[in-house]
């Protein structure tokens, strides 16, 4: 077993161009026209990503590496 960490998450930078609440939209809808409260809630993501979206919240892409 090694020392070094399994996964390592950079720090935070805004990344220019992208929307992560957009992204994650796209990704998990598939939709990006949907208004939030007609979006389906049939899974544990989706729940997830319509409550914390309307609860005023946003998403933030962030990167990380496994270092090999």
């Amino acid at each position: 077993m090694s020392d070094r960490p399994e996964f390592e998450l950079e720090p935070y930078e805004e990344p220019e161009g992208l929307d992560a609440d957009v992204e994650v939209l796209r990704f998990v809808f598939r939709t990006l026209t949907t208004p939030l409260d007609e979006l389906p809630r049939r899974t544990e993501l989706q729940r997830a990503v319509v409550d914390h979206l309307s609860a005023g919240r946003h998403w933030h892409v962030r990167r990380g590496r496994f270092p090999i």
